[in-house]
């Protein structure tokens, strides 16, 4: 078991599919899973048509993605739990966390990938908006990522799938977690 990933762009987000009956290769299913970031941006779980690129790739085992996300967050200086106190703690302060962070084009809590590392780790999707916001971070970081490795060999190769997943779900699409 472990954690695979999916993208598509183009979704037809207008079009959502009453039954998963209605599944083909041109469609997604959608459910969502938000923390305290509204990943899914507001757009209901279901079934939806593609018009876009799909792809997809394994994060690695659920240990795996996990110790992946503790390096990326270690990467932008983060410790993970202590990020994960300080989102709780903005949360607690403000009494809709996700209406001060719909407001800024970039989060006003300045925190890289913290949509990516305040996330799921097992189901969910991340929406087209959200996607953005992450290739934009995962670009902005590529060149530390490249030179930092974590505990994992493998660190830089993830980095670049997760880069890639971002910038076709900007596109009017998600990114899935299964």
């Amino acid at each position: 078991m472990g954690l695979d990933i999916s993208y598509a762009s183009k979704i037809k987000f207008e079009s959502r599919k009453e039954t998963e009956d209605d599944y083909n290769d041109s469609n997604v299913f959608l459910y969502p899973n938000d923390s305290l970031l509204d990943q899914s941006e507001g757009i209901p779980g279901g079934t939806y048509i593609c018009e876009g690129m799909q792809d997809s790739f394994r994060a690695g085992s659920y240990s795996g993605y996990s110790a992946w996300r503790k390096a990326l967050a270690k990467m932008a200086g983060w410790e993970i739990e202590s990020l994960w106190g300080t989102v709780a703690a903005l949360a607690r302060r403000n009494e809709s966390l996700n209406e001060v962070l719909v407001e800024n084009d970039r989060l006003a809590i300045g925190i890289p990938f913290v949509e990516l590392l305040h996330f799921s780790d097992c189901e969910g999707f991340i929406g087209p908006n959200t996607s953005k916001k992450l290739h934009a971070d995962f670009l902005e970081w590529d060149e530390k990522a490249k030179s930092f490795e974590g505990e994992d060999s493998r660190f830089y190769s993830l980095y670049k799938n997760w880069t890639k997943a971002f910038e076709v779900a900007s596109d009017g699409g998600s990114v899935m977690f299964h």
